[in-house]
């Protein structure tokens, strides 16, 4: 497999797991409303032994909408930084689902070239109320690389400093692709120029979204 497939970490130290059985599987959970939770029931009994654990098909979707997008979000720093940073870019796949979604792991499929069901990677989501958007980290895309350099650095004063980055996209897909470059900030900031159009989107994050052709390179500075 050429690029990185996300899976979702098990629970810390498990003793053992156990798949259960297929009439479990098959059989409807029910979920009930107490006071602000939700409970779900099995619908039927199993038996768990000490210090066991038990792995059973909570929700199983077929055909689900979806939208598939690619991110590359920086670490914080101090502004100031060493060498050029190259990263691949992070597959998010983001849906919504009609039913309330305990936290847990989430595991997304796809039907293969040669007509088998493949695993695209996983993540671990939080409770969820339904039709609330769900937005999975499903591994990281090998042919699209971002590289990330800082052009200059100047401490202006005690508190102020001043930094100029180059980020760029290397696409080798034979397909234009989107993506959004989440730049995380430190402190009081501002961006003076940009070669490119960002949105602030909290206190420590600018947003950029740039289009780059199918074999080709797009640059952005700021």
């Amino acid at each position: 497999v050429a690029g990185q497939v996300n899976r979702p970490r098990p629970p810390s130290k498990p003793r053992r797991t156990l798949m259960a059985s297929a009439s479990l599987e098959m059989a409807k959970i029910e979920t009930t409303s107490s006071f602000e939770y939700y409970k779900y029931d099995l619908p039927l009994e199993t038996n768990l032994k000490n210090r066991e654990q038990k792995q059973i098909k909570f929700i199983n979707a077929n055909a689900v909408p979806y939208e598939k997008s690619y991110h590359l979000i920086t670490q914080p720093t101090a502004y100031r930084m060493g060498e050029p940073q190259t990263q691949q870019a992070m597959v998010r796949l983001e849906f919504a689902h009609n039913d309330n979604l305990p936290a847990g792991q989430v595991r997304a499929y796809a039907m293969g070239t040669r007509g088998h069901i493949e695993l695209v990677g996983g993540d671990t989501i939080q409770h969820t109320a339904k039709n609330q958007p769900v937005a999975l980290d499903l591994g990281r895309a090998f042919d699209i690389r971002v590289t990330r350099t800082q052009k200059s650095f100047s401490q202006l004063s005690e508190r102020r400093m001043q930094a100029s980055y180059d980020i760029e996209v290397a696409n080798s897909k034979s397909k234009a692709i989107e993506i959004v470059l989440h730049e995380s900030q430190a402190g009081d900031w501002q961006i003076m120029e940009e070669s490119s159009e960002g949105e602030k989107l909290d206190s420590t994050t600018q947003i950029y979204r740039l289009r780059v052709a199918a074999n080709s390179n797009k640059k952005l500075t700021y």
